[in-house]
């Protein structure tokens, strides 16, 4: 993704529960699949966009853009990332600390992953190169 568009970000998830309703609120697991219930004090994730069963993949609304970002040591798929003091991310250890996105998917130092970043983060574009 090359900047800030302002546009829906979708994506594809695999269903961790069945979900009878569209346009509900859902969570990413550590499992990778979609859940309606939070399990951590991650953020949510976005929007289903249609029901299914456990196990089917559906689109989602994300909150935010995705970004790719290389991790700084441990990244972990569902965790809230924040940003070292030389720009790479990591998985956020305590409450007060500013987190810049939820990652998509798990990787090793120096791995390069995708992040959602959070809706606080993209008010300020020209951080992410946009306009």
């Amino acid at each position: 993704m090359s900047g800030y568009t302002g546009k829906v970000t979708i994506k594809a998830f695999e269903l961790g529960d069945t979900m009878v309703t569209e346009g509900i609120l859902v969570y990413l697991h550590t499992d990778g699949t979609i859940k309606i219930n939070a399990t951590t004090t991650a953020p949510p994730l976005g929007i289903l966009n249609a029901a299914g069963v456990a196990g089917d993949v559906r689109d989602v609304s994300l909150f935010g853009p995705i970004v790719l970002v290389r991790c700084g040591g441990t990244a972990t798929i569902a965790k809230v990332a924040m940003a070292t003091t030389i720009g790479e991310f990591i998985d956020a250890t305590t409450d007060n600390q500013w987190v810049a996105g939820l990652f998509l998917e798990t990787g090793a130092d120096n791995a390069t992953v995708e992040m959602m970043m959070l809706p606080h983060v993209t008010n300020d574009v020209s951080a992410l190169g946009g306009s």
